[in-house]
């Protein structure tokens, strides 16, 4: 019989299996304006990145990611954090 974490939600249904990927957040940086961030991943990890603004109604930046970095521009004013990780 095979051991592990599984977990099922109110219908039944298989949800997460520890042979899936977790998500990991590795740091969070505020933004005002255009920048970048290096992120330490692992071999085989991806990395992800999402804004979360200060203000409900603006305009986010364009967010890039390559290899071990996360980039972001300005368009509109805005302020926020973005949050980034692996999985």
């Amino acid at each position: 019989m095979a051991q592990g974490l599984r977990v099922y939600d109110e219908q039944g249904r298989l949800t997460l299996d520890m042979t899936d990927r977790v998500s990991k957040i590795l740091g969070s940086v505020r933004v005002a304006g255009s920048g970048t961030a290096w992120a330490p991943l692992l071999q085989g990890n991806q990395l992800w990145a999402v804004f979360v603004p200060d203000d409900t109604y603006i305009i986010p930046p364009a967010i890039t990611i390559s290899g071990n970095t996360v980039s972001w521009s300005a368009g509109e004013s805005y302020s926020g954090l973005i949050y980034y990780g692996s999985f």
